[in-house]
């Protein structure tokens, strides 16, 4: 699954630069995906604010051969899964991995957890 955002604001007509607070793009009753950058760069270079409820987990199907992702922790716990590696993280800390393979990020806290989640495509 790619995430680009598909809301009406977005998706089906040009508006201004400054972007609703959420757009309300959503994996799952847990999981919420804010993009911060421009639209026209989905599918090249994309970056957003990732929330997960406690337990909550975003898979995503592999990207593009090449596909990096940088996700850095803002609060919270979360762990990273690409392929067979995993990483647990908390806040202040990033994981760099390859996207190009089945990959996941899910909260191990008692809480919400928020992330800043970057992802190169690859050609």
């Amino acid at each position: 699954m790619r995430w680009a955002c598909r809301c009406p604001t977005c998706w089906t007509r040009p508006h201004a630069r400054r972007h609703p607070a959420s757009c309300g793009c959503r994996a799952d009753g847990g999981c919420e995906l804010r993009i911060l950058g421009p639209v026209e760069l989905a599918g090249q270079f994309e970056w957003y604010e990732l929330t997960l409820q406690a337990g909550a987990t975003l898979d995503s199907l592999p990207h593009a051969p090449g596909s990096r992702e940088h996700l850095s922790v803002l609060g919270g716990q979360l762990t990273v899964r690409a392929g067979d590696g995993h990483s647990a993280l908390a806040a202040g800390e990033t994981a760099r991995y390859a996207a190009d393979l089945p990959h996941a990020i899910h909260n191990d806290g008692p809480g919400p957890a928020s992330a800043l989640l970057v992802v190169m495509h690859g050609n």
